[in-house]
């Protein structure tokens, strides 16, 4: 009997619990498929053919974008033979394969039937049946399940039925796995675009840049001859070549921008990558003859603001080498060689403009330090001018105060009351004058940092009620509302008295100076802890006048420096917008710093209509006094 006539015994049917329980096995091996897809597709068309006893079982995937199908796991010697060799079927040939993969409709074809051909046919020639069933996974066909016998008998309802549920697992399987290898292959990218984009960080020149782009790229996607062209006047040039045989031929390569039909010229209108499968099926490419031809081609626009600034030009030899994936990647890294690209202009522009910046920085600095030391002379000029006009001040202030006073209490004075309110203007005026000069005495000293500070333990609460006893005439007669909140219980500190009576004295005037009458000042007391300079005793002066305007919270401390125009205030000291030096607030700095506090101001602004006060906060170190100190206090 001939091998055509030959009728191998069927294998045997399992029952229906035996079969649930090998499908159940098989199952199992398809869930674990996204582990290493190959290995695993072999374990299970094994596992089929064994507890089934079919005589051949194969998966095929659709490769070539759908074109054909290829070969990815086969049992038996057939099996391995058409592994190796990479075995294909077009989708348009006439086997049931490729019947199932157009139409995804599973079929089956009987040894009698001629109608088909089978794949058995031409290398299974024992097979006399075949049922083949698509793959298909979210609606999508990813390719075929063939399952094969070498008896004469159609596949029963119940064999077709578990073969569906099969390749629906398997179809299911290898999406999963597709996805693992996918966000595998992403993490891998990502993490050689991270390393590339680490590489091109680096400051460089426009004659170095370009080299190292092209060198950086072959890490993220490999190819066999690259370019690196920048666009200007509507021309590419060549800057940086790589793979080519003759790289000083490459750069001199000029590619002009043609409006129709032109692939460089698609890159550079739509800022997206453009792959060719196959140039030789291109009609707008044209092949250097001077060059090997690569099959495969990829360009990839350097955008810089959704600006074309340039491209590359990638190729590798065989056709359809490139992916979309491919292209992602390549974008991904053009993004950061753009802006490599686009420093390095930058780059050299800097290195150029610094040479003329340095020659003329060089000429400013020696003109500002002359007219730094111009200033500094002038400043210790004026510094010892305010000193020695305070100190030839002071002698004879004192000497017209003494002969004021003496002649105020004259009977002749007394006697007459226009003579005694004539001498009371007198005294008032060389009493405000004294008070100046001893202000421009203190400003000298404490700018030349010798502010002798005489310390003992005080209470702040003694000697802010001594302050504001300066003023109760002003107080009462603009009709204000002064109060003292918590600082009758503040703890005693360290300083110097007479110099704290001044800040707290200043302090007071200014609050009074700028709240208009009926107007209210409030001062409050409180201990803070950790401050950034340590232990303090903290004293608010809060007031509701015109406020300070944000541009003058820093400056009001500067000495001579005053708010408002100097024509429009008054020449009482205590007066609404009364005028003065402005030496006030610069000696309170002084002082307070001399202790170690600090000093600031805040206000929501300035407003003479709305009035939205200000707020004066004073920090003095709070000391530890020893039992010595203690005792002399009390």
């Amino acid at each position: 009997m001939s091998r055509k006539d030959k009728k191998p015994e069927p294998a045997p049917s399992p029952s229906g619990v035996e079969r649930l329980h090998r499908l159940l096995e098989i199952s199992l091996w398809i869930n674990a498929i996204h582990a290493d897809p190959d290995e695993l597709l072999g374990q299970v068309v094994d596992s089929i053919q064994r507890n089934f006893g079919y005589s051949f079982v194969a998966v095929w995937l659709l490769a070539e974008r759908g074109q054909c199908l290829s070969f990815r796991a086969g049992t038996g010697d057939a099996g391995r033979a058409m592994r190796q060799r990479h075995a294909q079927i077009g989708v348009e040939e006439s086997t049931l394969v490729g019947q199932v993969a157009q139409t995804g409709v599973h079929a089956q074809w009987l040894a009698l039937d001629n109608a088909h051909a089978s794949l058995a046919a031409h290398c299974l020639p024992t097979t006399r049946a075949e049922l083949v069933l698509p793959l298909r996974a979210a609606e999508e066909l990813t390719g075929v399940l063939d399952v094969q016998r070498d008896t004469l008998e159609v596949f029963a309802h119940e064999d077709v039925m578990m073969l569906q549920m099969l390749a629906g697992q398997i179809a299911l399987a290898l999406l999963v796995a597709e996805l693992h290898q996918r966000e595998d292959r992403r993490r891998y990218f990502d993490q050689r675009i991270r390393e590339a984009g680490q590489a091109l960080s680096g400051q460089m020149t426009t004659q170095e840049a370009p080299d190292h782009i092209l060198d950086k790229l072959a890490a993220v996607v490999p190819y066999m001859r690259g370019l690196l062209m920048l666009a200007a006047d509507k021309e590419l040039y060549v800057v940086a070549a790589r793979g080519f045989p003759d790289t000083r031929r490459a750069l001199q390569m000029r590619i002009t921008l043609r409006p129709t039909g032109d692939i460089y010229e698609q890159i550079y209108r739509t800022g997206q990558p453009l792959i060719i499968d196959d140039v030789t099926q291109s009609p707008s490419w044209q092949q250097q003859n001077w060059l090997e031809l690569n099959r495969s081609w990829m360009g990839v626009p350097l955008t810089v603001l959704d600006r074309v600034v340039g491209m590359l030009s990638l190729t590798r030899r065989e056709p359809n080498a490139f992916t979309g994936d491919d292209a992602v990647w390549a974008q991904a890294f053009a993004g950061q060689a753009a802006i490599l690209l686009e420093g390095s202009r930058l780059y050299d522009q800097m290195a150029g403009l610094n040479v003329e910046l340095e020659r003329k920085v060089q000429e400013r600095t020696e003109e500002l330090a002359g007219a730094l030391r111009n200033l500094e002379r002038l400043d210790k000029t004026k510094s010892n001018f305010i000193g020695v006009a305070a100190h030839e001040l002071r002698t004879p202030l004192t000497v017209i105060s003494g002969y004021a006073n003496m002649l105020n209490i004259n009977p002749a004075i007394t006697s007459d009351s226009a003579l005694t309110s004539m001498m009371e203007g007198v005294l008032t005026g060389i009493n405000r004058m004294l008070q100046i000069v001893n202000n421009l005495l203190d400003v000298t000293r404490i700018d030349s940092d010798v502010l002798d500070l005489e310390k003992s333990p005080s209470h702040l609460y003694i000697l802010i009620k001594r302050a504001r006893r300066e003023f109760d005439d002003s107080i009462k007669e603009r009709n204000l509302t002064f109060e003292m909140v918590d600082v009758e219980d503040l703890p005693i500190v360290l300083v110097d008295p007479n110099m704290m009576y001044k800040v707290f004295y200043h302090m007071v005037m200014n609050a009074i100076k700028y709240t208009p009458d009926g107007g209210r000042i409030t001062v409050t007391g409180r201990v803070l802890q950790g401050t950034d300079i340590g232990d303090a005793v903290e004293i608010q002066v809060a007031d509701t006048g015109i406020g300070i305007a944000p541009e003058h919270i820093k400056l009001i401390f500067e000495k001579f420096y005053q708010t408002g125009k100097l024509s429009l205030h008054s020449s009482g000291a205590t007066k609404f917008g009364g005028g003065g030096p402005g030496l006030g607030l610069a000696i309170v700095k002084g002082i307070v710093v001399a202790h170690g506090g600090k000093i600031w101001a805040e206000s929501p602004g300035h407003d003479e209509t709305a009035c939205p006060g200000s707020r004066f906060f004073l920090q003095i170190p709070l000391m530890r006094l020893g039992t010595g100190q203690l005792r002399n206090l009390k």
